[in-house]
């Protein structure tokens, strides 16, 4: 009940600030197109149906002939409504600094009805320009090469190549073309061993029949490796399972494998599991109980969280995604704020942690000041 009560509670606050949000994009660009008749009309509809595509879309799921271009129209008005908001609030600001201190030019205040009009036009003009530029930053995720210093590593293992890649997120917007290109991109990479931490799917499996066959492509000497995501859990953590076994991959959920003679790789099921779920966080030394101390120890938990712990453990890596970077711009700051760590490596103690910003996209299919990533870490003693 009182998971039930947190959960109306939640979707009642994000349906306020969505809605408050539209509200005032919605007023401010009627306000400042000063259109009338048909033309005013067209554009009330319009923004009303970009408002309400992604909310309609969560709806009629079940229908993909009606939901999979509710879901890319919302998808893309997400972004949009971002920055229209900033876009809009900033504007406010310069009129309330007019008001006080009359400093606009003559230019300006001569025909405000124009020069709201020309702000609209050009601010809708730039906002087009970066959501095709951030679709395109979307599709090609980077390739990010790490040097990492291992004390324990094996000599025979001087120069092991590790792959990382994180929030894929396939679903309706990240496709089965982009897997294809995703797999193929990392298997380019000869990846001795590839980490996912998290992430590999949205929320709803039925997007994705394609999954076994396309993530059965990846490929690594020493084995592709799984940890859970907070979208396992929201998909259905069972489920996700299933489909990665399927694929042949190895899923680690508070547990850990050997790759004899290299590596010990430990996977924590992640945080969403124990907080909205009812599970318990199994402590890593508990985990890793009866593991080969001589080898080095690495550690995916997919929320950047429980580095300190792991450390204690004695991890020499450790690696989380979920942040996305922020996948839009200023956001990036926000979940540094958060999280209390940057993206990238950061050191705890003698523990190397990485935290990426992921391979996909959630909710908006663009990023924009957090161009996707795939990782690969090579692996040296000095």
């Amino acid at each position: 009940m009182s998971n039930l009560k947190s959960f109306i509670i939640f979707v009642s606050i994000v349906l306020l600030v969505y809605g408050g949000t539209n509200y005032y994009i919605y007023r401010h660009a009627v306000h400042s197109a000063h259109l009338s008749g048909g033309l005013a009309m067209a554009l009330k509809i319009t923004l009303l149906f970009l408002i309400l595509a992604y909310p309609a879309a969560r709806f009629a799921h079940s229908f993909k002939p009606l939901a999979t271009p509710l879901t890319w129209v919302g998808g893309f008005w997400l972004a949009a409504m971002v920055y229209a908001l900033f876009g809009f609030a900033v504007v406010d600001l310069f009129r309330l600094s007019d008001r006080l201190f009359h400093w606009f030019p003559a230019l300006i205040t001569a025909n405000r009805v124009r020069t709201g009009q020309m702000f609209l036009a050009g601010g809708g003009g730039i906002l087009l320009l970066a959501l095709i530029v951030g679709r395109l930053i979307a599709l090609s995720p980077a390739v990010r090469e790490v040097e990492l210093k291992i004390d324990r590593l094996p000599p025979e293992r001087e120069g092991y190549r590790v792959a990382l890649l994180s929030d894929a997120h396939l679903g309706t917007l990240v496709s089965k073309k982009f897997l294809d290109r995703l797999t193929a991109q990392v298997n380019s990479l000869n990846p001795d061993l590839t980490l996912i931490p998290g992430d590999v799917f949205d929320e709803n499996l039925r997007e994705t029949p394609w999954a076994v066959e396309g993530l059965s492509r990846f490929r690594a000497r020493d084995g592709v490796i799984v940890s859970t995501g907070n979208h396992e859990f929201y998909a259905n953590v069972k489920a996700c399972v299933d489909v990665l076994q399927e694929a042949r991959l190895s899923v680690l959920r508070d547990e850990y494998i050997t790759i004899p003679g290299t590596v010990v790789v430990a996977g924590l099921d992640d945080i969403t599991g124990s907080r909205q779920f009812g599970g318990r966080p199994k402590p890593i030394v508990n985990v890793i109980a009866g593991a080969d101390t001589t080898l080095p120890l690495f550690v995916m938990h997919h929320t950047p969280i429980r580095m300190e712990e792991a450390a204690a453990a004695g991890a020499d890596l450790f690696v989380s995604g979920h942040t996305h970077g922020g996948q839009l711009w200023p956001f990036s700051y926000v979940t540094r704020m958060v999280f209390k760590v940057k993206s990238g490596l950061t050191m705890f103690g003698k523990m190397n942690f990485f935290l990426t910003v992921g391979a996909g996209t959630w909710g908006p299919p663009i990023r924009l000041g957090a161009t996707p990533e795939v990782i690969l870490f090579r692996l040296s003693r000095i």
